[in-house]
C-alpha cells in the first residue's frame, strides 16, 4: 500500500486540439476585422477641401501669346510693351532657354528653325500665327490678323 500523496487527475475541459483551434479563429478573426475597416475605409470619399468659388470670367480662357527666347536674347522690355498694348485681352508669357541643349528642346517643342519667335495661341490652344522678327509692331500685326 502506497500511502503517498496522489494528485488528482481532473478532466480536461479544453484539450490542447481546442486551445489551438480557437486560437486560429481568433486570429481568423482580427483579421477580418481589419479588412472591413479597410474596406470602409476605402469606400467612403476623402472630404474636398473648400475651394473658393470661380466667377465666370476666371473660368473663360484667354487666348495667349508665347515669346520664345534664345538663350542671348532680352525680351523683357518687348514682354512689357506687349502685355501693357494688349491690357488683359491675351496672356503673353515668355519661354526662354538656358543653355543651348534647352534651346535645342525648345526648337524641337515650339517646331522652330529659329529663335526668338513668338507664337499666337487661341483659348483652346490651338496655334493661329507666328512671328520669327519679333517687334511690338509684329506682334501687335499678327494679333490683327488673327482677329
Amino acid at each position: 500500500m502506497a500511502f503517498g500523496y496522489q494528485p488528482r487527475k481532473m478532466p480536461r475541459i479544453l484539450g490542447p486540439r481546442v486551445v489551438i483551434y480557437l486560437i486560429i479563429l481568433l486570429a481568423f478573426a482580427w483579421v477580418m476585422s481589419r479588412y472591413d475597416k479597410n474596406i470602409h475605409a476605402q469606400k467612403t470619399p476623402t472630404p474636398m477641401p473648400a475651394t473658393p468659388t470661380i466667377t465666370t470670367e476666371a473660368q473663360t480662357r484667354l487666348p495667349m501669346i508665347v515669346l520664345v527666347a534664345s538663350v542671348d536674347d532680352d525680351l523683357d522690355d518687348l514682354y512689357q510693351q506687349v502685355a501693357k498694348k494688349l491690357d488683359g485681352r491675351y496672356s503673353v508669357t515668355i519661354t526662354s532657354a538656358k543653355d543651348e541643349t534647352s534651346e535645342k528642346t525648345l526648337k524641337e517643342a515650339f517646331q522652330t528653325e529659329a529663335l526668338p519667335v513668338a507664337i499666337l495661341y487661341d483659348a483652346e490652344n490651338q496655334e493661329l500665327s507666328r512671328v520669327g522678327s519679333i517687334t511690338v509692331e509684329n506682334i501687335l500685326g499678327m494679333v490683327g490678323e488673327a482677329l
